[in-house]
């Protein structure tokens, strides 16, 4: 008999909440402000190729960021911006862009985000985050008015496994007392969250915001509005 499904567990970036007005955007604003004429599509762009190089795959918000979180991104905004006209002091120009995206104003949760997380806190379901993310994450939940709703947050750059590895699932289902398979994982990524949770044995949901054509894979299923789970636990 298949287990009854107790806890959900949600990535947060481009699941939960997602950078305003875009990652691009941002950059482009402080690249402007510094000096550098750059739009915001070519530095999205630029952003996109360097955080999904498979170079990055074993450092990724895992162990690479957990030893020096702030000199990790500050390799990784370096890379965007190499082929870009060079700043007179990148240095400053990164200061200001860390500490922006550390602020939860620069952070906006969709539509469904809050509506979805009342629907289950209604209902007593137990939730957790589970993301590949540094440590600016908890004062961003906080900000955004939505930590209360979580039992524990399970960060990559915190606990030095990253999704889709099987170990940072695992610390999840510990810290919530439930077994993998009585917990069903919510995220946006084929790879990380879908993948990773079906190898560890977990419960996963796609949610696909943006209309992908690619197969859900076996053992998953497909949501595009998170308002759709509640209804996984009546």
């Amino acid at each position: 008999m298949k287990e009854r499904a107790r806890a959900a567990f949600f990535d947060a970036g481009n699941t939960l909440l997602y950078a305003w007005p875009s990652v691009g955007e941002v950059y482009a604003e402080f690249a402007h402000r510094y000096g550098v004429a750059a739009g915001a599509p070519a530095i999205g762009a630029a952003f996109r190729k360097v955080w999904n190089d498979k170079d990055l795959e074993n450092e990724r918000l895992g162990q690479g960021l957990q030893k020096d979180e702030k000199a990790w991104w500050k390799r990784i905004v370096a890379r965007v911006f190499d082929g870009f006209p060079p700043f007179a002091d990148f240095d400053a120009f990164f200061e200001d862009l860390y500490v922006s995206f550390g602020d939860s104003s620069r952070w906006r949760l969709y539509d469904d985000a809050r509506e979805a997380l009342e629907g289950l806190a209604a209902r007593s379901v137990p939730m957790a985050i589970v993301s590949n993310w540094d440590s600016r994450l908890l004062p961003l939940l906080e900000g955004l008015e939505i930590a209360r709703y979580f039992r524990t947050v399970v960060i990559s750059a915190v606990e030095g496994s990253s999704k889709p590895e099987g170990r940072i699932f695992q610390i999840a289902c510990e810290r919530m007392g439930v077994p993998p398979n009585a917990a069903i994982h919510i995220g946006d990524s084929l790879e990380d969250d879908i993948q990773g949770a079906l190898a560890a044995g977990l419960r996963p949901i796609w949610i696909d915001r943006f209309h992908s054509t690619a197969p859900v894979p076996a053992g998953a299923r497909k949501i595009q509005d998170l308002r759709e789970l509640p209804a996984s636990f009546d």
